[in-house]
């Protein structure tokens, strides 16, 4: 069910706002949050995880360095949506909630 498709911006945004609830010294793609997204987005659990760790290279933290390269449309939902959480997490759940409109009820997304 996984797709190799390019990511989407409702879907970086998706992945922006559990990297910022997420506390990164215990986000794995094991973790069940990430692993729902994944199921949601149709994508794998690494790749979700992957996407959340493209982020950190934003933060400009020497002691969380995030992977070095990453899509444009990363810098720019960052410049968006990475200084305005509040604005962040209300687009989030409104992707959520059309999202949930396509899915079926055992597919709730609790992020």
């Amino acid at each position: 069910m996984a797709r190799n498709a390019s990511w989407t911006a409702e879907e970086l945004i998706l992945a922006l706002d559990l990297y910022f609830r997420l506390p990164s010294t215990k986000a794995s793609e094991h973790d069940p949050r990430v692993v729902e997204l994944g199921r949601i987005l149709h994508r794998k659990p690494a790749a979700v995880y992957m996407k959340m760790r493209n982020y950190l290279r934003f933060e400009g933290k020497k002691e969380r360095m995030g992977l070095s390269r990453g899509a444009k449309m990363e810098a720019a939902i960052w410049r968006g949506f990475g200084v305005d959480r509040p604005l962040l997490r209300r687009t989030a759940k409104a992707i959520i909630e059309r999202l949930k409109g396509t899915t079926s009820p055992q597919e709730s997304f609790r992020l």
